[in-house]
Formats: C-alpha cells, structure tokens, sequence
C-alpha cells in the first residue's frame, strides 16, 4: 500500500489486487484497478493492453508484430543502446523526474507527481529503467509493480527538434 499524508488526513493506495493491511493506518483508502469492481462503490472500467511476462520470452515477444519484433533486434543488436532496471527507485528518482519533467515541458502536458513518486518508491513499489547511449539519456520508464503486476505510469523520451534517423533510435529505445 502506498501512504500518502495530506492536510485532512493519511490517504492509502492499493493497486491492483493487493489486500490492503488489516490495521492500514489511513483515514481513507482507495482500491485502483482492481480486477472485480468492488459492491456499492463507484467504479471506472479501465481497458488496457496485458501482457503475461511469467511466460517464457520467445512466447511474449512471438505475440508482438514484425514490425515490433525487428526494432527490438536492431536495437539489441546494432545500436549501441545500454538500457538500466533500476528496482530501487528511491536513489534515482531525482534523475527520472528532471527527464520527465523537462520532456513534459516540451510537450505541454503535466509534470510529474513528485510526491506521489516518492511514496510508490518508498513503499518500494515503482521501478524505473532508462536507455541511453554514449551516456546520453534517451527514454526513461516508471513502473508502479505490486505483486505479479506491473503498470506503466510514466513515460518520457527526447527527440523532439531531431533528425529522423536521431528519432528512430529514441523509437528503438523506447521498445
């Protein structure tokens, strides 16, 4: 469960299908995504994509496209790319964040939740992973991981103003 104090009181996340502790020390408590909506209570449908990561990687990756299949070859295999899962968010979210947020700028969209960050990092449930190449930063990904289930929450890269060929290494990147 992820905690997060405010001024009217301690609010709690849980994701998924986590069962929340029994003494959860929050004053309110909200379920996200849960696979069966919960009785009398006011429920979104979410449609997503899912993608079962316990099979073996032949398997997941059979089911993308060709299209997706040979960019994550070429990316593997001819680009030089260094890519970084970083389980413990917590030491490294100041260099996610700086990415993301100057990525959000550009685009004109919301900046990072911060604090919400530092909490789901805390509660040592955000995993973040980056590529680069020559040390220059090119994507970074937040996962928000409870249990078996993962969900992307952030994702940022930098091509914006580039060549094509720079903006089809940041799409390789990204895969």
């Amino acid at each position: 469960m992820i905690r997060i104090p405010a001024r009217a009181g301690v609010y709690g996340e849980v994701w998924f299908d986590e069962e929340p502790p029994t003494d959860a020390g929050v004053d309110i408590l909200v379920h996200r995504y849960c696979s069966t909506p919960i009785p009398r209570v006011r429920t979104v449908p979410l449609q997503t994509l899912r993608t079962d990561l316990a099979r073996p990687v032949n398997e997941v990756v059979a089911r993308f496209d060709a299209t997706c299949r040979s960019e994550i070859r070429r990316a593997d295999s001819r680009d030089d790319l260094y890519y970084e899962l970083i389980p413990e968010a917590v030491d490294r979210l100041e260099d996610f964040t700086a990415f993301y947020d100057a990525f959000a700028r550009q685009k004109g969209i919301w900046l990072t939740d911060r604090r919400w960050l530092g909490r789901a990092a805390a509660a040592h449930q955000l995993i973040l992973s980056h590529a680069s190449r020559d040390s220059e930063q090119l994507v970074w990904h937040a996962y928000l991981c409870i249990g078996d289930t993962g969900c992307l929450m952030y994702s940022a890269s930098r091509f914006r103003g580039k060549d094509r060929r720079y903006r089809s290494l940041v799409g390789r990147a990204n895969r």
